[in-house]
């Protein structure tokens, strides 16, 4: 936050009747206790704009403030360290805005936590916070899903195999890429979450490659029965193809999906721990 800044937040805390003294006071009026002096400041200084502009959010801001309390107060006292400005500045700056989507707030909250446990502390990076600001809810809870189920299951692309009548001629195209098994996937928002790994994709927290597959049939299994898999396979079986080829066969490409060694980090210090995984 720069000297510019801090005088617009003055001017906005003076404007709103808030003594500027109380400076070592959060936003709501509570002293800094639970989050500690240094973030307790730096949480007034960036909500108490806000706050003071519309008091709708107030629910919000306290439910944010109560959450970071609530996960540091998880972390032994003994590995509670201050976090670095870099990070804590403009994680909660950035927060601000996200205020109203509860996903991600939430893996800004974890992140401040992850930078003031020592623990897992270098872990933490600048740089999670602008790709947390790239990521919208659905996003979130997509890759959410992805960390609750990661090494369960592969991924596929659904291609179909033609024969022209006439010339003989064969080709193959595919009609469904990057598919994973997400509950509410189907033919009707496919593009959605194509979309949405594609950005994950971009953002190197996963990777994807089809030079490589598991051997175990069973991380594909969820394909056979999936309901955009089998909708996509109905639609191929009964149509025809605009050049009056024949479809051959359909087949499911095999693939694997996993976190990059950067996503692992961002997913350990932005969307927590697994419960089968060490710290």
């Amino acid at each position: 936050m720069s000297l510019e800044d801090i005088v617009n937040v003055t001017k906005a805390a003076k404007d709103a009747g808030v003594p500027v003294d109380k400076l070592a006071y959060n936003a709501l009026e509570k002293p800094t206790t639970e989050l500690g002096e240094g973030l307790g400041n730096l949480f007034w200084l960036v909500f108490s704009p806000i706050h003071a502009a519309r008091a709708s959010l107030e629910p919000r801001i306290k439910q944010f403030r109560q959450n970071l309390e609530n996960k540091l107060s998880t972390i032994p006292p003994e590995n509670l360290v201050e976090s670095p400005l870099n990070i804590a500045g403009p994680a909660l700056e950035a927060a601000k805005y996200y205020i109203e989507h509860e996903s991600i707030r939430e893996m800004f909250a974890k992140l401040i936590a992850s930078s003031m446990d020592n623990r897992i502390q270098n872990r933490a990076h600048p740089s999670f916070i602008e790709i947390i600001k790239q990521l919208s809810p659905f996003d979130a809870e997509n890759l959410q899903f992805l960390f609750d189920n990661q090494g369960k299951f592969g991924i596929i692309n659904i291609d179909v195999d033609t024969k022209h009548p006439a010339t003989k001629r064969r080709g193959s195209t595919t009609v469904a890429f990057n598919t994973l098994p997400f509950p509410k996937l189907d033919a009707t928002n496919q593009s959605s979450y194509l979309a949405s790994i594609e950005n994950l994709e971009r953002l190197k927290i996963i990777e994807i490659t089809y030079e490589r597959y598991y051997l175990e049939d069973l991380k594909y299994k969820i394909f056979e029965t999936h309901q955009f898999c089998q909708a996509v396979r109905d639609m191929i079986g009964s149509a025809v193809m605009s050049d009056g080829s024949e479809i051959i066969s359909i087949q499911d490409k095999k693939g694997i999906w996993e976190f990059t060694s950067f996503g692992k980090n961002f997913t350990r210090c932005c969307l927590g721990l697994r419960s089968d995984s060490p710290l």
